[in-house]
Formats: C-alpha cells, sequence, structure tokens
C-alpha cells in the first residue's frame, strides 16, 4: 500500500488501523475517481492480491510499471530500498507472482 500527497493517504490509514474492509472501499473508490493515477493502480492492485485475485492484481501492476517509473510515494507500507519508486513496488510484486516486464529490470 501507498500514499502521496491525498492519494491512497485514507485506505493507508485504514490498513495501518487493521481495518482492510474500510481500507479496500477508499481504494476501490479511489481508483474508479484516478484510474490514471500509479498510487491508486497499485493500492486496487494490493487489495486484488489480498483477495486472491492475482490476475487482476498483475494486470494492474504491469500498468504501475510503465506509469509509476518517476514517481515516488510519500509512504510505502512495503519494505523498500529509500528512494523506491511505484514502479519499483510493482517490479517486486510481479517478480514474486513469477511475472516478467520490459520496464522492470531483472
Amino acid at each position: 500500500m501507498a500514499a502521496g500527497c491525498s492519494t491512497g493517504a485514507q485506505g493507508v490509514a485504514q490498513v495501518e488501523k487493521g481495518n482492510y474492509t474500510a481500507a479496500d472501499a477508499s481504494f476501490t473508490k479511489e481508483y474508479a475517481e484516478k484510474p490514471n493515477n500509479p498510487i491508486a493502480q497499485f493500492n486496487m492492485a494490493d487489495t486484488h492480491q489480498r483477495h486472491g485475485n492475482t490476475a487482476a492484481a498483475n494486470s494492474l501492476y504491469h500498468e504501475v510499471a510503465e506509469t509509476g517509473q518517476n514517481v515516488r510515494p510519500g509512504k510505502l507500507l512495503e519494505p523498500h530500498a529509500p528512494g523506491a519508486t511505484m514502479a519499483d513496488a510493482a517490479c517486486q510484486h510481479l517478480r514474486e507472482n513469477g511475472q516478467s516486464d520490459p520496464n522492470c529490470p531483472i
């Protein structure tokens, strides 16, 4: 999960409280409003992943691998190197899911 400026902040706060139902609702609403925003895409992908919908998650992670190359979130709840971009985070998930992407370094 990630937050930057206002995108993702409400859902991330819910995740930190352990309220995943509210987080899912927040991320779903935000993605519907901002479908081209890499942070919204990534959080929706993580939501799909958490619910076992790996195909939908991978589809969005592939999008973020392209759209999030220069987007550094203000907060990333997953362990990553300092300065990691949204694409870096998405590529990590794709590798974990056995996927490759031309935008992801090997």
